[in-house]
């Protein structure tokens, strides 16, 4: 019985072979595939890291020059913070024993010229924007001055002139430049073009007057701080127009091209 099983077993023989590996399956290294799948994470975020704040700087940047910009355009927030800032940082002393004559300057200059804007009494008083702010707010507080507020500028009158007269009564700093000037050819010329749909530029004032822009913008800063003329931002451009007190000068001086 034994020997006729071995004989049928052996009839048989192996049943395939194997003679060729197409494809053999390894088990793969999980730590390795989860410390790359780490790392790219890593990645990821420290990229986001850097470019979110970069993001918010330049927000924050393009923010506060619209901001600042509009401050420094603008007299009675400008006189505001200059205030504020002086009395934080304790820069004014309680007893300034120059004080009394700088503010008799002042309100000597009020009297002459009631109305003036605080640019204008910088100019001519030549005083610092801190100290001519912390002398306005003393007057003020000893109401030996007032102020008015006039679109963008800060006008101020002595106590002698009443404050509750109307806009169109109050008095107009007498200003006259010399009409032979550019400065009077600069006003005469804004003022003729004063009913055009747009106002002139630096640069068409440069060409119509026959004269170098660099001169001309010279001049515009005079008369702006003169509080005669005041400028728009229009596009790219600033363009200039007539205060009141060009127009009360023009009406009543003659400035002969």
């Amino acid at each position: 019985a034994t020997l006729r099983t071995q004989t049928h077993c052996a009839a048989l023989g192996p049943g395939f072979v194997i003679e060729e590996v197409l494809n053999q399956w390894a088990p793969t290294d999980e730590a390795s595939v989860t410390s790359m799948e780490s790392e790219d994470s890593e990645s990821t975020l420290f990229i986001q890291q850097i470019v979110a704040p970069a993001t918010t700087v330049v927000v924050t940047t393009s923010l506060l020059s619209i901001m600042l910009l509009f401050v420094v355009n603008t007299e009675w927030l400008r006189i505001g913070l200059l205030n504020g800032g002086l009395a934080l940082i304790g820069m004014v002393r309680r007893r300034d024993y120059d004080g009394d004559f700088q503010r008799g300057r002042v309100v000597g200059y009020l009297v002459a010229n009631p109305g003036v804007h605080f640019r204008a009494l910088l100019a001519a008083l030549d005083m610092s924007n801190g100290q001519l702010a912390h002398h306005l707010k003393v007057l003020e507080e000893t109401e030996m001055i007032w102020r008015r507020r006039d679109g963008r500028m800060m006008r101020y009158y002595p106590s002698t002139i009443d404050s509750k007269l109307d806009e169109n009564d109050l008095p107009v700093p007498l200003l006259s430049p010399d009409p032979n000037s550019l400065q009077g050819r600069i006003l005469e010329l804004l003022d003729a073009t004063g009913n055009d749909i747009v106002n002139l530029s630096q640069k068409e004032l440069a060409v119509r007057l026959e004269s170098s822009q660099q001169l001309i913008s010279h001049h515009l800063k005079t008369l702006e701080a003169y509080g005669l003329i005041e400028r728009d931002r229009v596009g790219m451009r600033f363009r200039y127009r007539l205060t009141r007190e060009a127009l009360f000068l023009l009406e009543s001086t003659d400035l002969d091209v």
